[in-house]
């Protein structure tokens, strides 16, 4: 016999269903009682029967484990889930995080040859990604969103306003700005190589 979630009072069957107090919660219904993010079980923290993320639970009662009210039963908080850009499924494992957008590691591919991208080595323009030899040469527009949520170039300094934007090596250049350390060829769209921290192109390496 199938039990009522207590979030949304339908019906609840095994296989989709988180247990907190003798209660039986769906997956997407047991969520944060301050800041209403998800919750995976084991991944919360508890205060007087109620359940939190681990930032709401810190700022309402202290850190964990000093609150007297802390359950150790409920272990370590996890960050609200997302959902993946490409497949639209939600994630709940490892992510890749691209400007306001989440994937699934598996999902952040090429948008041209659809070979899986580097997370460190990749081409952001517009709003697709590609590898550095399928990167489109034209220009394309790009969400100002987007543009406000990255850091400043590594190069210059200057914040990034412009259609084509390069993450590499965990860093975010202008295209203009990502050159080769020998020759100053720019690096945008052609091979390039790594070497003590500086990027060289074919010839100068």
């Amino acid at each position: 016999m199938a039990n009522t979630c207590p979030g949304c009072h339908r019906k609840v069957y095994h296989n989709e269903e988180i247990v907190f107090h003798n209660e039986h919660w769906h997956r997407t219904c047991f969520k944060c009682t301050s800041c209403k993010a998800r919750l995976r079980p084991g991944k919360f923290l508890e205060h007087q029967g109620q359940a939190y993320c681990e930032p709401c639970h810190n700022s309402l009662f202290g850190q964990k484990g000093y609150g007297k009210s802390f359950t150790p039963r409920s272990s370590t908080a996890v960050k609200p889930s997302h959902t993946c850009k490409a497949c639209n499924k939600e994630i709940t494992e490892k992510e890749i995080r691209v400007g306001t957008f989440y994937y699934h590691p598996e999902c952040f591919v090429c948008k041209s040859c659809g070979e899986q991208l580097p997370k460190n080595n990749y081409i952001t323009s517009g709003s697709d990604n590609y590898c550095t030899r399928c990167a489109p040469l034209e220009s394309l527009s790009i969400d100002p969103k987007i543009i406000r949520s990255l850091p400043q170039c590594s190069k210059c300094g200057e914040s990034i306003d412009e259609e084509v934007l390069l993450f590499v090596n965990y860093k975010y250049y202008h295209s203009s700005c990502f050159t080769c350390e020998k020759c100053s060829k720019e690096l945008y769209s052609v091979d390039f190589t790594l070497k003590g921290g500086k990027f060289y192109c074919a010839n100068c390496i």
